[in-house]
């Protein structure tokens, strides 16, 4: 049996150097030769070992002597003689690690190389203003469950491509078309620091999902609401709406922007919002949606009128909603409603006081 093993850079071997399987010769290696980036080393199994190669098969460089020095002491490891003569390369049953590039097989540089590793993904920027750099940590909840290893800029569609790895044990929950990857950013506002960890340095949080196994992701830059209820917003301009900016019902956050985008026929921006489950009942059918960012300066003969929003809406912007008073409340807006976005409010929307029960 036949296999061919892809390598950045050929390791200590030569032709006839053993093939290992937990110390035992199971092959050797028959030959290799130079490609693009790498080389190309190609390896023969004994035919009565070829049932131990499966889906889940990894190979790394077993040459030479392993050192692994820790807070606990130094631990040495030497191969069997003849590959510290001749070089070797072993291989077992690695669940979760990546072992192909393209239709060869990925042979890594030491055994604590592969272990480590796990499985590469793709993420791919949204926006303009997503800084990721090598190194870079992916965390659920606190906990590192894998890193940035290399970022390419795609001139083509004006974004940037992110190899990352999923550390071994945590592939299974993290590489479906479930998962949703975000990067975290510090918050600042009146009511203090949220994200305070995010301040010296930035990292991608992750949400596990279910589903088909997937290797390409958008990188999201908000958190996800969960089962959140969709509405669309249109308007003449974008202004300072963008995604993650908030939307709010007294001034208490209760949803956000998911998506920016032209209309159809390009005469309008059409904004995706998503809803906290928990409030999407205050979304009646004929609420009324306004933008709150920035300050409106008006001048007059009389002086000058302004009008701002809270100071935290200054400084995070934000879309705001409310309800017309009347003698009879109107049903709870359907997912997916469209609802035309207001610039600015009127003088009396502010001062309606609609009781709206909680279902």
């Amino acid at each position: 049996m036949t296999l061919r093993l892809f390598a950045n850079e050929l390791p200590p071997v030569k032709e006839g150097s053993p093939l290992l399987y937990r110390n035992m010769q199971v092959g050797s290696v028959s030959n290799y030769e130079l490609t693009d980036g790498g080389v190309y080393i190609n390896v023969t199994i004994d035919n009565k070992y070829k049932y131990l190669v499966t889906n889940q098969t990894v190979f790394w460089n077993r040459s030479g002597v392993e050192v692994e020095a820790s807070l606990s002491g130094v631990s040495v490891k030497a191969a069997p003689l003849k590959t510290l003569i001749d070089g070797g390369i072993a291989f077992d049953s690695l669940p979760g690690i990546e072992n192909k590039t393209g239709k060869n097989w990925k042979l890594y540089e030491d055994f604590g190389s592969a272990r480590k590793f796990g499985q590469s993904i793709t993420l791919y920027t949204t926006t303009a203003d997503q800084q990721v750099s090598k190194g870079m940590p992916i965390k659920y909840q606190g906990v590192k469950v894998g890193e940035v290893m290399l970022t390419l800029p795609d001139f083509d569609k004006q974004r940037v491509e992110i190899v990352a790895r999923i550390l071994p044990e945590y592939v299974k929950q993290l590489t479906n078309n479930g998962a949703y990857f975000w990067i975290v950013k510090p918050k600042i506002g009146l009511n203090g620091v949220k994200n305070l960890n995010a301040l010296v340095s930035q990292y991608i949080a992750v949400e596990p999902g279910v589903g088909k196994t997937t290797k390409a992701f958008e990188l999201h830059d908000f958190a996800k609401v969960d089962n959140g209820v969709e509405f669309i917003l249109q308007s003449e301009n974008r202004g300072s709406i963008k995604p993650g900016t908030p939307i709010l019902y007294r001034d208490i956050e209760v949803g956000s922007v998911t998506m920016v985008e032209l209309g159809p026929f390009a005469d309008r921006v059409i904004s995706t919002i998503e809803i906290d489950p928990d409030y999407a009942y205050l979304v009646r059918s004929n609420s009324v949606f306004w933008n709150v960012s920035g300050v409106n300066v008006q001048f007059g003969l009389s002086g000058a009128n302004i009008k701002a929003g809270t100071v935290d809406s200054l400084i995070r912007g934000g879309i705001t909603f409310s309800t017309p008073e009347g003698s009879q409340l109107q049903p709870k807006a359907e997912e997916g409603q469209t609802f035309y976005l207001n610039k600015e409010a009127d003088a009396s929307w502010t001062q309606w006081r609609t009781a709206i029960p909680a279902p």
